[in-house]
């Protein structure tokens, strides 16, 4: 996706405009829009009811921890390819742009770590158009965890990306930034926010195990912020 995703955090655009020459566009409200026209949704989600199957899918349903923390978690107990792509948003009414989005923020923990490919990562998706689709989305921008965060095996993490969210109660943040596996149109910020997602790498190792808590996005829309946080329940 070209690029903004998340339009004003300057970081964010420089880690862009290495992976590509695509023409980008600023959303100007990001930075100016006021806190008090902040929209704060907390909902939940629980695995067996209609929308928490509509959020699993294609791949790996989730089961209850074995700690009974809260949460959707995920086990890789034989090898293979299976993995979990848990998908936390869905358009509406009213046209949203990738270039809306501020910001994503999930809580969740790694609970066992033998490679990079042991850690979740997002994907933001747009709508296809018919023209240029790279598959059933027309681009995708990918955020990984960013050079020189710290895992720490069964910490309760805040993963975020973009623009750095409110933080959630004492929980260490911890920021993921763009991957250079993109597939990107002419330009993403004004293509229509289609999806987003939390996966697992499907080379991920067996024993591979983490649990995702909470999921969440921040848009703006109109003259307001919306922030959306869905709490994921068994």
């Amino acid at each position: 996706m070209s690029k903004n995703s998340f339009s004003h955090n300057n970081n964010l655009l420089k880690e862009l405009s290495t992976h590509g020459n695509h023409h980008t566009t600023a959303h100007t409200k990001l930075d100016t829009i006021a806190t008090n026209t902040a929209i704060i949704h907390t909902d939940q989600v629980i695995s067996s009811s209609a929308g928490g199957m509509a959020m699993y899918t294609t791949e790996e349903a989730p089961i209850s921890d074995a700690d009974n923390r809260e949460g959707w978690a995920f086990n890789k107990l034989v090898a293979g390819t299976n993995k979990f792509n848990w998908f936390f948003y869905g358009a509406g009414n009213t046209l949203t742009t990738m270039g809306d989005l501020k910001s994503i923020s999930c809580i969740l923990s790694v609970d066992a770590y033998t490679a990079s490919n042991s850690l979740p990562f997002f994907i933001v998706y747009s709508k296809p158009t018919g023209v240029g689709d790279a598959s059933w989305f027309k681009s995708s921008i990918t955020y990984t965890l960013s050079a020189g965060e710290k895992i720490h095996l069964g910490e309760e993490i805040q993963a975020w990306a973009g623009v750095k969210p409110t933080k959630e109660s004492n929980r260490r943040m911890v920021e993921f930034n763009v991957s250079s596996t993109n597939t990107l149109g002419v330009d993403t910020s004004i293509e229509e926010l289609y999806s987003i997602a939390i996966h697992s790498d499907s080379g991920s190792a067996v024993g591979t195990k983490m649990l995702v808590k909470q999921v969440g996005f921040d848009l703006y829309t109109g003259d307001a912020k919306i922030e959306r946080r869905i709490n994921l329940k068994i």
